[in-house]
């Protein structure tokens, strides 16, 4: 019964480490290389519980993006932001410039749900500007956006199936039910 619950409870903390695809800077997902610039992407809905999101936007409507720059002495360089369709069209741009606290946040309405590619601009000291890109989906269901929803489905079948289990084979000799 123990070891149920124990690989339960596993799989239930275990989606929120998914959700944000790891936690180590190395395994962070969320991370896009603009030319020698790491830069950390990121996307908030106020839908319910605000969760970030880099890979799968859950839901299509108003979305904050925001960029951060790992390296804290970047973060006074001018940053820039563009999403752009799969057919090549852009849904919005913001043309880079500084940003006081040095992370670009834009709340944007994505009306369309689809595959998207996001266009990270950081401009150098020098003037010289360099581009990485990332893709994401918005309003699809991925697997990996619903794995929240199927991880608390398998633990509350399986929570069911130990509640069973104990309350028919946990019975001392000689106790049975009234006829």
């Amino acid at each position: 019964m123990k070891t149920i619950f124990m690989a339960v409870a596993a799989m239930l903390f275990a989606s929120s480490a998914w959700a944000h695809d790891g936690v180590a800077l190395e395994k962070d997902f969320c991370t896009v290389q603009a030319g020698p610039y790491a830069v950390h992407f990121s996307a908030y809905q106020r839908y319910g519980e605000e969760q970030e999101a880099c890979d799968d936007i859950f839901k299509t409507g108003a979305t904050v993006f925001g960029l951060t720059p790992v390296d804290a002495n970047a973060r006074d360089l001018p940053l820039g932001l563009k999403l752009v369709d799969e057919k090549g069209g852009i849904v919005f741009a913001v043309e880079p410039k500084p940003n006081t606290n040095g992370i670009l946040t834009v709340e944007r309405d994505v009306a369309a749900a689809g595959r998207y590619k996001v266009v990270v601009t950081v401009v150098d000291k020098t003037g010289r500007a360099f581009t990485g890109e990332k893709a994401v989906t918005i309003g699809l269901a991925t697997f990996w956006n619903q794995i929240d929803y199927i991880l608390y489905a398998i633990g509350f079948v399986g929570l069911m199936a130990a509640l069973r289990w104990a309350l028919t084979h946990n019975r001392e000799p000689g106790l049975h039910p009234a006829e």
